[in-house]
């Protein structure tokens, strides 16, 4: 059976520069009755990012430092369904070098439907 994740995500889209490192910072919501493992990547991540398990109800605020040599390129969550299927979200289509942001992700179920809202 696959499984995937039905999210709602809000997010600025305006980069704001700032004298620090890039970072985007995630607030994941767990609205569901299960514990959640998931997996972050961005365009020219060497190694994949394990975000700490996300308890049934429950919810996290994870901080995401790019690296130094990034430029452009977009940013998205993973789960691996019991099939051994990477189900992939995208959270930030389009981000360039110095963005800074934080983006709430709510994962309202675990379905064999997608949907994706982004509200600005």
């Amino acid at each position: 059976m696959l499984f995937s994740i039905s999210i709602i995500l809000l997010s600025n889209i305006f980069p704001i520069n700032t004298l620090n490192s890039n970072r985007i910072t995630l607030i994941i919501n767990n609205k569901t009755s299960k514990n959640i493992d998931l997996k972050l990547n961005y365009t020219g991540l060497k190694k994949d990012i394990t975000i700490p398990t996300i308890k049934s109800n429950d919810n996290i605020k994870y901080k995401v430092y790019i690296d130094k040599d990034f430029k452009e390129g977009s940013m998205s969550i993973y789960y691996i369904d019991e099939n051994n299927k990477k189900v992939k979200f995208v959270v930030v289509g389009y981000f360039e070098k110095e963005y800074k942001d934080t983006i709430n992700i709510s994962i309202k179920e675990i379905n064999d439907k997608i949907e994706i809202t982004t509200k600005r």
